[in-house]
């Protein structure tokens, strides 16, 4: 069988072989510095799409941080989001 270059319904996917569908995604890497306190928001455009940077900043600093992955996809929603609204948050702590 021929490898699939794009797009195709879940249901598709679901039946054929593992490592027959190329992704065509590319993701955006960077290395940085991590400190005790920070934390960083990975998230797909079904959040950023209806938060702006500073609405994503007041949030994180307005919210404990283990509610916060909650609040935006709230906040999304109650906005009509209309794609699915995905995020992940992670807090650097204190090292021990």
């Amino acid at each position: 069988m021929d490898r699939y270059y794009g797009p195709i319904a879940d249901y598709q996917a679901q039946r054929l072989p593992v490592g027959l569908i190329e992704p065509s995604v590319e993701p955006d890497l960077a290395a940085m510095a991590v400190q005790a306190g920070d934390c960083f928001v990975v998230c797909s455009d079904g959040l950023s799409n209806y938060l702006s940077s500073d609405e994503l900043g007041q949030v994180l600093t307005g919210h404990f941080y283990r509610d916060v992955a909650n609040v935006f996809v709230d906040l999304a929603n109650d906005r009509g989001g209309d794609d699915n609204v995905t995020c992940l948050v992670v807090y650097a702590g204190n090292e021990k």
